[in-house]
């Protein structure tokens, strides 16, 4: 392989300048490394710009206009209130922006070097940036890869301009009057919720038995049941097999337990996974592995199979949650300076919420997974060991929920299923102190990740969070 001509070079470019990405590049600035960082679109990523962050803005808004429609006397309120949207939409922008313009700030208060283009590579120690003013080359000792992932669309759907992804929802600053949401995962139940509370006419599909799949069965129907009273309708084990939209409004067909059902609604929304930016990185010119779903292979400390290139967050596939993506690009600016690090552990001990109403959180794998482990390496023994399992608690009696809320499921916390094992966490639907309906306090807020000895998990919040 021919040497290539670098207009500049690096101890360390960072591709992708999402959670993950800045703050491995100022880790490894804080430990002396000359740093890049190189980003297509969004500086602080998908989350900061239209993900995470401008949906809990919107999820804010939301839940003010329930309190006021629904819980008004109960509160002392009132007297006539109206709601503007248009008005909600610019204040998640405002909060997007300026948490953006943080990012810039931190990259100058670091001396990290910002470049702007889409950066693939040429070798193992050569990066391509190319931008709508110029093509430059970087050459670099280390590299970590943090281009993140984008929205998956399953076979059979095309997106346009009325079937859209999570993105065109959250920059538009107006309402449809219907949509249907394929997908009950965390962003279709979160927009959802958004939606209905604005008066949009909500339907949401899910191929899976539950809402919120990837949760305990008890925390899915708890939140599904929220949903229903709100007059959002749930559809589940239904798969949708066409859509067609005409300009103006969409036909959806779907199959489920009633049967064929055709919806014509003004808008759909695909929320149904995701799928690594691993395209056009040049990667196997760098000679870096991907697995079968286009995910980059790593190990433990985030290196890939060119050792000196490490890769994080959702490019991976281990678990997409900006605070995970936040500990493996401190894991991989460490191991990349040779500086003492703690590795991740078992990213399922992670701990994640979904910011629905009720809001979702937990710190552990589902409660079937983890009946099913007996992995001794992820269940070292501890002394005073609990034996018999604790009982799921109700959430209603906590001082949290407060009148006039019912019954808001039960906190979990999968038991250890052999003697002198650890806990695996705990899960639960649940509102904050007072009752007040605030998506923004799930119960994981209060919870880190299960620890294992030796592992960083044991000191990570969920994201976003105040802690």
């Amino acid at each position: 392989m021919s040497e290539q001509r670098a207009d500049q070079s690096f101890d360390v470019v960072v591709v992708g300048a999402g959670p993950g990405g800045y703050v491995a590049a100022i880790r490894a600035a804080q430990l002396g490394r000359s740093v890049a960082v190189v980003e297509e679109r969004f500086w602080g990523g998908v989350c900061l710009n239209v993900g995470c962050i401008p949906s809990k803005a919107l999820l804010r808004n939301a839940e003010i206009v329930h309190l006021f429609q629904h819980q008004a006397a109960t509160f002392g309120i009132e007297g006539e209130v109206s709601f503007d949207y248009a008005v909600a939409h610019q204040r998640s922008r405002d909060v997007a922006e300026g948490r953006a313009k943080g990012v810039h700030f931190l990259m100058r208060k670091n001396g990290i070097t910002e470049i702007n283009g889409r950066g693939s590579f040429v070798d193992a120690h050569t990066l391509e940036v190319t931008s709508t003013e110029d093509v430059q080359r970087i050459s670099f000792q280390h590299a970590i890869v943090a281009t993140g992932a984008r929205p998956a669309v399953p076979s059979g759907i095309a997106l346009s301009t009325n079937v859209v992804t999570y993105e065109d929802v959250l920059l538009d600053p107006a309402l449809p009057g219907s949509i249907l949401i394929v997908g009950a995962g965390a962003i279709g139940m979160e927009l959802g919720y958004v939606l209905a509370n604005y008066g949009v006419e909500v339907t949401i599909v899910e191929y899976a038995d539950r809402a919120l799949p990837a949760e305990d069965a008890d925390v899915s129907r708890e939140v599904a049941k929220a949903y229903r009273k709100l007059g959002v309708k749930v559809s589940l084990k239904t798969r949708v097999t066409g859509v067609v939209d005409d300009g103006t409004k969409v036909t959806v067909v779907a199959e489920g337990p009633d049967g064929t059902v055709e919806h014509r609604v003004d808008r759909v929304l695909v929320a149904t996974g995701f799928r690594p930016n691993t395209e056009s990185l040049g990667l196997a010119a760098a000679g870096i592995d991907v697995d079968d779903r286009g995910a980059v292979v790593i190990d433990e400390r985030m290196r890939t199979s060119q050792p000196h290139v490490h890769a994080i967050g959702d490019v991976t596939m281990r678990l997409q949650l900006a605070h995970v993506a936040e500990a493996m690009g401190v894991v991989a600016a460490e191991t990349l300076a040779g500086a003492v690090t703690m590795e991740p552990g078992d990213y399922r001990m992670m701990p994640r919420a979904t910011f629905c109403q009720p809001p979702r959180g937990g710190a552990a794998r589902s409660l079937p997974r983890a009946r099913g482990s007996h992995d001794q390496s992820l269940n070292p023994p501890v002394s005073a060991p609990r034996t018999r399992p604790a009982p799921p608690y109700p959430r209603s009696r906590s001082h949290h929920a407060g009148p006039p809320h019912p019954s808001l499921g039960r906190t979990r916390r999968p038991h250890p299923t052999r003697p002198n094992h650890r806990s695996r966490g705990t899960r639960a639907p649940g509102r904050p102190r007072g009752g007040s309906p605030s998506a923004h306090d799930p119960p994981s807020s209060r919870l880190r990740a299960a620890r294992t000895p030796g592992c960083a998990s044991g000191g990570r919040h969920r994201s976003p969070s105040s802690s």
